[in-house]
């Protein structure tokens, strides 16, 4: 499970998963003309380092894990963004109409961070 609250709010109270990532970034999509609510939160947005988390805990994630769940505190924006951009990375099922609003940002930084990723193991192995 990946777990994403908002940075003013504590951890949602979950019941134990061997396999949890607790995340906790602002609801803001940066790619766009930004209201003075999404700026004052932009300090908060996903990182680059919140993007290599969630890759690093799906990669060590074992083959005995076949359903991966995502949730934030509405449920359709920061953890659709996740999903939709794990779904272009790895071929996940998930149902399209639940990603409708689900947060650009979030999946423009994780595909990005995917990608720089990637290329850092091309040039290490080279």
């Amino acid at each position: 499970m990946i777990s994403i609250t908002a940075p003013e709010k504590g951890p949602a109270q979950l019941p134990e998963y061997e396999h949890l990532l607790r995340l906790s970034f602002a609801d803001v999509d940066f790619l766009g003309e930004l209201s003075a609510r999404a700026a004052e939160k932009l300090p908060d947005a996903m990182t680059k380092e919140d993007a290599e988390g969630i890759l690093e805990f799906v990669k060590a994630l074992p083959e005995t894990v076949h359903t991966l769940v995502v949730h934030c505190e509405g449920g359709f924006s920061r953890s659709a963004g996740v999903v939709k951009a794990l779904k272009e990375l790895y071929g996940y099922e998930a149902e399209d109409s639940r990603l409708v609003q689900a947060n650009p940002s979030v999946m423009k930084t994780l595909l990005a961070t995917a990608k720089s990723v990637e290329k850092k193991k091309e040039r290490k192995n080279g």
